[in-house]
């Protein structure tokens, strides 16, 4: 039996609860007082160091039920309100972001790089001495659980989570608009220069011990305090900045099923269209958001909880560059891709308020179990 696999959910679900929680308390324009303080009482709860050694007990995989009742504690901690359906929705969507990232890793040690963007994006969260001190101890606990394992060892743990979250089979409108996530709840990989081709060289590397084994940490990733984790698993996707890197491209999964391959798409001009992308959105004057709202509040706060709905985006072409010059038909089908793609991103984190109370989008919209 394998045993330290419950930290690899508590702590990936948990950075999941906090990315939403702070997408949507910004959103809804709550006090920067309120907002850092709810984030430092479920900061201080989750990186609790009684709570972490319960955690990191070297037992097997606690139940979903024992996830879910401690994390609900640690949401409930702080001041705001959470009700029944919010919270089913909440403990839904964390799951299958988790699901995601495990289920597309490319290997043993993007799990564990995974984690450590969660404990990255947690630490920048927080501004207090104490629980950045709990966010390092957090980091410390990881790479000393896991660091002396070996790659099959890491393998098999993520292989137990994944089997323990395999029947949550939920569409996610923020994986679906990016492409990520299918209609059939299967999922797409956004590789940005990262493939241990684990499956692969699995004979050479399974008994290669985490921290024994290193290439370089600018390609693989650095299990250091604040280094380059490279991949793009585990990062906050609200953040309207997720994925604009170079070299992204797109594989496509054509089951959700975590042992079916993945059939890589290449794309050779998506550097230039990204940065154009990156460009592009550059220069909103305000932050997007994400189409739904969280009921983190309750009743009395419903004035703050106004929905984000689409934004309409006109699309123009020409054969004419904006000098005059005469473009050809490839880079006029670069420029139409990106055009859509933009249009595209635009309407996923654009943020009208013109929209009537009536067709508020409460969270349990954006999940449609299968």
């Amino acid at each position: 039996m394998i045993y330290c696999a419950t930290p690899i959910l508590y702590l990936n679900m948990g950075g999941e609860m906090l990315y939403v929680l702070q997408q949507r308390l910004q959103a809804q324009k709550i006090s920067p007082e309120k907002t850092t303080q709810v984030i430092n009482d479920v900061t201080g709860a989750l990186l609790n160091p009684k709570q972490l050694e319960v955690v990191f007990d070297r037992g097997p995989l606690m139940r979903l039920a024992w996830l879910r009742t401690s994390l609900e504690r640690v949401a409930l901690c702080s001041i705001m309100k959470l009700d029944d359906n919010s919270s089913n929705k909440l403990f839904d969507l964390m799951i299958m972001m988790v699901k995601y990232q495990l289920a597309t890793a490319t290997g043993p040690r993007e799990v564990i790089l995974s984690t450590l963007n969660h404990l990255d994006a947690i630490r920048d969260m927080v501004m207090d001495k104490k629980l950045r001190g709990y966010v390092d101890n957090a980091h410390r606990y990881i790479v000393e659980t896991y660091g002396g394992m070996t790659y099959k060892e890491i393998w098999s743990i993520r292989d137990d989570c994944l089997t323990e979250i395999q029947s949550h089979c939920v569409r996610v409108s923020m994986l679906l608009k990016l492409g990520m996530q299918n209609e059939d709840t299967s999922f797409n990989r956004l590789i940005q220069r990262y493939n241990e081709k684990y499956q692969e060289r699995r004979e050479v590397l399974e008994n290669f011990k985490l921290l024994d084994y290193s290439e370089d940490e600018n390609v693989m990733g650095s299990l250091s305090f604040c280094g380059n984790r490279v991949t793009l698993l585990g990062r906050n996707i609200y953040l309207p900045t997720f994925g604009l890197v170079p070299n992204i491209r797109l594989t496509r999964s054509l089951h959700h099923d975590h042992h079916h391959p993945i059939v890589e798409v290449s794309n050779k001009s998506m550097r230039q269209e990204i940065e154009t992308l990156a460009k592009q959105l550059g220069k909103e004057d305000t932050p997007p958001m994400r189409p739904f709202s969280l009921k983190l509040f309750g009743h009395d706060d419903r004035a703050a909880m106004d929905c984000c709905t689409p934004d309409e985006s006109a699309v123009h072409s020409s054969n004419k560059d904006e000098d005059g010059n005469l473009v050809s038909k490839a880079t006029r089908d670069i420029e139409a891709y990106r055009t859509n793609l933009i249009t595209s991103i635009d309407t996923d984190f654009a943020d009208v308020e013109q929209s009537p109370r009536p067709q508020e989008m409460d969270i349990m919209n954006m999940l449609d179990a299968v």
